[in-house]
């Protein structure tokens, strides 16, 4: 048995990441995706280190 990608979770952090480039608030976040304060700074954090990396090349 193959395992599936979790798209939704995929999805939702995609959403995350739309919203944090318009500047909006985690608390927005919080009840757009229905996603905890630590999940959704995680998903910021990693990023914000993927964008740093890309500039440095």
């Amino acid at each position: 048995m193959t395992r599936q990608p979790n798209t939704n979770r995929d999805q939702k952090e995609q959403y995350v990441l739309e919203l944090y480039q318009q500047g909006r608030t985690i608390r927005h976040f919080m009840k757009e995706v229905h996603m905890s304060f630590s999940e959704i700074g995680k998903i910021i954090k990693r990023y914000k280190s993927n964008e740093k990396l890309a500039k440095q090349k």
